[in-house]
């Protein structure tokens, strides 16, 4: 049985992760902002030097000339731009005046025409990064806010109304400075711009007075916008941190939730302060940011949890304060998408009001008591397993899955934001790779890239396979692309792990097994390789049903090249071998227990009846495009996960007892593709 406590760090850990990843793609797009910020004040610099150089240098007295003539024509229509393209996209007004100024001016200097040059794109970059952030922090915020509600109402069991959101409550959130020095985000980010601003004017006044060469001025300013990139990041990961922790503080409050608990993310990068608060418990009257509650310090994971004295405290008789006077069930396989359409937008036609006596206390908590909770209804229905009951107890089933997998996702769904800042990169450099190649068969013309000849062609040609290299070759790279794939293989699992995992699942509401049967005679004693494979097979299934098939007679196992199951001459032939025929074996296992659990039969024709209701049969080769399949091979494809599950053998028998199975047991990932079906199959497996 699942402690409450753990029960409670383990659902907040995957919120405040669902926020991260959240955080980190609001910086992987400002990383995005940043190289195009790049690129174009490098395009700026590089025409500049190019117009006004000698000798690849430009003196402080030529730097000073006035612009005349043409020049002074493109940089006041460059002007009308920018202030076109702040009108169009909000830019601040302090820029604005500065920029109407200027278009006003008949005397300025190139020196001063190429710092309104590159402000422009400064406030370029910092306008999409204030509004990248300003969206990611409202969606982590009313995001973290109803997760944290569903949660809790999920927990207990209990659902009952609470206040929702609206824009000018968002409005008031967002802008309210949270750290003690009293600045909210915005006020950080024109920070970080006016110094960003003063730096790269400076970098080029040094630059011009040295006589330096362009390069050199240009690989400075690429230092600095590289400083205020990972300055942005350490914002965004702590606003949002910040906004999470928010979120969670209102929505404590809006529940009646008394105390709340930190729960740090325990791992070799945890602070000594984080370690330190990891357990700690508080009354919400003393939740004080950075004090009581996280962010703790930049970078900080650590999140809260309700904390209550005993299993739940008293909230559900809280609960009944709800606008309608109700609390309804919130089972455990409630989607979150169902609860926000209760609870959110107040549509409750489905749910079940708890009756008045009824407290957060008679709610079952753990797995075993959710599933005896749905063996007590079929009890109440005279013993009968209806459909309801089977997807009620497989969706117990399956969120227990969800929730076994949910952690491993969220560091997965962590390292592929990580990789897919490096991606970006290098998708733009094969774009730029594909132009250049496309130049040498005719298709563009140097012009058409910017390029003057074909030596430059070759020169950025190196230039970017170099990057290329070095990117692959950089520690971060490598670490995020390990991470991603380690990640990808525990979450898929092996197939060893994943039938460990529902035999012991299963194990707790049901005997599993054969153990103390006569497995070994029931298979003829065969001498044949596939005996014990469908030994080990035969072990991971309910015990009542493995004697069920003894009593129903022999079987005799084979090795054959396709699998099949015959009942009339008391066959199970396997195929492959190793792992490849334990699936065969839990897949023709499925056949016979279709004939030695009657129930089993009956309840796969109401499902397959319901999913495939008005469709005709179909030829599984022209469905699938394998024409192997004989012409009596016929299904109905419905939207199962394989055209094959759908095959009808005349109504005499079907193939999704036996897939299903085989993909329970060995590969529960596809069959999650389709919730119905693995919340029938787990409730089969369950409750028959």
């Amino acid at each position: 049985m699942k402690r409450n406590a753990d029960y409670w760090a383990e659902r907040f850990k995957l919120i405040e992760q669902a926020e991260h990843n959240r955080g980190t793609a609001a910086v992987s797009d400002i990383e995005k902002q940043y190289r195009e910020a790049q690129r174009q004040l490098e395009a700026k610099l590089d025409a500049w030097y190019r117009r006004f150089a000698d000798n690849n240098q430009v003196s402080m007295t030529e730097a000073k000339k006035m612009l005349a003539g043409r020049d002074l024509k493109e940089f006041k229509w460059d002007v009308h731009e920018y202030i076109r393209y702040g009108e169009e996209n909000a830019i601040n007004q302090t820029w604005m005046t500065e920029l109407e100024n200027a278009s006003a001016r008949v005397h300025i200097s190139r020196l001063e025409a190429m710092k309104i040059q590159m402000q422009q794109q400064v406030e370029v970059l910092f306008g999409g990064q204030l509004d990248s952030i300003d969206s990611a922090m409202r969606d982590i915020y009313l995001d973290g806010y109803y997760r944290t509600a569903y949660e809790v109402h999920k927990g207990v069991g209990f659902g009952w109304d609470f206040g929702t959101l609206d824009q000018r409550r968002i409005d008031k959130i967002i802008n309210k400075p949270w750290a003690q020095d009293g600045r909210n985000f915005s006020d950080r980010v024109w920070s970080n711009k006016q110094k960003l601003v003063g730096e790269l004017n400076t970098t080029l006044t040094q630059n011009i007075v040295l006589g330096q060469d362009p390069q050199k001025a240009i690989d400075a300013m690429s230092k600095r916008l590289n400083v205020s990139k990972n300055t942005a990041g350490r914002l965004v990961m702590t606003e949002q941190a910040a906004f999470c922790s928010a979120a969670q503080h209102d929505c404590f409050k809006d529940l009646d939730v008394e105390e709340y608990e930190i729960v740090a993310t325990l791992d070799s990068h945890t602070s000594e302060i984080c370690q330190e608060m990891d357990g700690k418990h508080f009354k919400m009257s003393e939740w004080e940011t950075g004090i009581t509650a996280p962010p703790f310090h930049v970078w900080c994971r650590s999140t809260t949890v309700p904390y209550f004295e005993d299993d739940f405290g008293e909230p559900g008789e809280r609960a009944a304060r709800g606008a309608d006077g109700k609390t309804y069930m919130v089972p455990a396989n409630t989607t979150y998408k169902e609860w926000s359409k209760a609870f959110v937008n107040g549509d409750k036609s489905g749910l079940q009001p708890v009756p008045d006596s009824g407290t957060v206390k008679d709610t079952p908590k753990s797995f075993k008591d959710k599933i005896q909770a749905v063996k007590d209804k079929v009890a109440a229905n005279g013993g009968v397993v209806e459909e309801s009951h089977l997807l009620e107890a497989g969706s117990i089933v399956a969120d227990e899955f969800t929730t076994m997998k949910s952690t491993v996702k969220a560091e997965m769904d962590a390292a592929q934001a990580k990789l897919d800042v490096f991606n970006d990169e290098l998708k733009a450099i094969d774009d730029r790779s594909m132009k250049l190649r496309g130049v040498k068969r005719g298709l563009y013309t140097l012009d058409e890239v910017g390029l003057k000849s074909m030596e430059e062609l070759k020169a950025e040609e190196t230039a970017l396979l170099d990057r290329y290299i070095e990117i692959h070759q950089t520690p971060e790279y490598t670490k995020a692309y390990k991470e991603l794939e380690d990640a990808k293989k525990r979450y898929k699992g092996t197939q060893e792990g994943n039938i460990e995992w529902l035999y012991n699942k299963l194990s707790e509401v049901r005997e599993m097994g054969s153990n103390g049967l006569d497995v070994v005679s029931h298979l003829n004693k065969s001498s044949s390789v596939m005996r014990p494979i469908v030994e080990d097979a035969y072990s991971r299934y309910p015990k009542d049903w493995v004697q069920k098939s003894i009593n129903r007679g022999r079987l005799t196992p084979k090795k054959v090249g396709r699998g099949y199951y015959s009942d009339g001459q008391g066959i199970i032939a396997i195929s492959e071998s190793g792992s490849r025929a334990l699936k065969t074996a839990f897949h023709e296992l499925g056949h016979r227990f279709e004939r030695a659990v009657p129930e089993i039969k009956a309840a796969e024709k109401a499902f397959y009846d319901r999913r495939t209701q008005g469709e005709t049969l179909e030829w599984l080769g022209a469905v699938t495009g394998n024409t192997n399949y004989k012409r009596s091979e016929m299904t109905r494809k419905d939207k199962f996960i394989h055209p094959y599950m759908g095959k009808d053998y005349g109504g005499s028998a079907y193939e999704l007892v036996s897939m299903g199975f085989e993909d329970a047991y060995c590969n529960p990932l596809e069959l999650a593709k389709d919730f119905d079906m693995q919340a029938w199959i787990y409730g089969i497996l369950t409750l028959l």
